[in-house]
C-alpha cells in the first residue's frame, strides 16, 4: 500500500502500523528516521497537490485542524481516496489509531497503541494540580483546555489554566500570567521551541510555580508518544504522587 500522510503524527503512527508504506510525507514529517528519504509534498498548510497526485497513493491521511480544508477537498475531488480524522481529544486520537490499524492492516498494533494511549487517565483524585502550557512567545500563547492537548493534560490530571481569546490565546504580559498563579509552567519545544534563557526568565518572575521544559510532541502527537507520557511524568517529576 501507497501512503500519503499530511500531518507529522500520522506519518510516525502508518511507519509503525506498516513500515514502508508512506509515499509521501511532509517537511515536518520527521519521524522515524527510516522517512527522510520519502518525498515531501509540502507543509501540512501549503501540500503541494499536483506531487500527491501524481504519486498515484492508495491512501491519503489527514487531519482536520492540521490541513487545509480547500486543498483537502481537492485531493477528494481529483479521485484519491482521503480519510480525514477530527482529533480535538484523546478519545478521538485512540479512535483514530484503531481506524490507522484497520487501514493499514495491522489492528492488533494499533490496539496496542490504543491501550497504551488510554493508560495515561488519572483517578481524579490524584489531581497534579493547575497547568499553563505555553507554546508561543511574542506574544506569550497557551493551550486552553478544549484542545488536544488541554485534554492530553486533563486526563493526566491536571487543571489547565487560560484566559478568553479563544482555544490559543494570547497573554498580554508576565503580570498576567503571574496573575493566574499556576502550580506548573509547562514550555513546550513545539511549535516555539522554549530553551533554557526562557525557562530561567520564568523561574525567576513565577518564584512559586514550577517550571518545565517538555517535549512538546508527547503532549501534541496523536499516537504512540502519548502512551510515553506516564513515564515522562514520572522522570520528570511530576508523576501522581507529586
Amino acid at each position: 500500500m501507497r501512503v500519503v500522510s499530511c500531518v507529522p503524527s500520522i506519518s510516525e503512527l502508518a511507519e509503525e502500523l506498516l513500515p514502508g508504506c508512506l509515499a509521501g510525507r511532509t517537511r515536518f514529517c520527521i519521524a522515524p528516521k527510516s522517512i527522510t528519504k520519502v518525498p515531501i509534498i509540502g507543509g501540512t498548510k501549503n501540500l503541494d497537490l499536483k506531487s500527491i497526485v501524481a504519486m498515484h497513493p492508495d491512501l491519503v491521511l489527514s487531519v482536520k485542524e492540521e490541513n487545509e480544508k480547500e486543498q483537502i477537498e481537492a485531493l477528494i475531488e481529483s479521485g484519491l481516496r482521503v480519510v480525514v480524522f477530527d482529533i480535538v481529544n484523546l478519545k478521538d486520537a485512540i479512535e483514530m489509531v484503531r481506524n490507522c490499524g484497520s487501514l493499514l492492516g495491522n489492528p492488533d498494533r494499533a490496539e496496542e497503541i490504543a491501550l497504551g494511549m488510554d493508560a495515561i487517565r488519572e483517578p481524579k483524585k490524584k489531581s497534579k494540580g493547575s497547568v499553563l502550557y505555553l507554546i508561543w512567545q511574542n506574544p506569550w500563547m497557551c493551550a486552553g483546555p478544549d484542545t488536544f492537548i488541554g485534554s492530553i493534560l486533563q486526563e493526566s490530571g491536571f487543571q489547565v489554566l487560560s484566559t478568553e481569546g479563544g482555544r490559543y490565546p494570547q497573554l498580554k504580559d508576565i503580570d498576567q500570567i503571574r496573575s493566574l498563579a499556576p502550580d506548573y509552567v509547562f514550555l513546550s519545544s513545539e511549535p516555539f521551541p522554549f530553551r533554557q534563557k526562557h525557562y530561567d526568565f520564568f523561574c525567576n518572575n513565577l518564584p512559586e510555580s514550577k517550571v518545565f521544559l517538555v517535549d512538546g510532541t508527547l503532549f501534541s502527537w496523536y499516537g504512540s508518544r502519548t502512551a510515553k507520557l506516564p513515564g515522562y511524568f514520572a522522570n520528570t517529576g511530576l508523576s501522581p504522587q507529586n
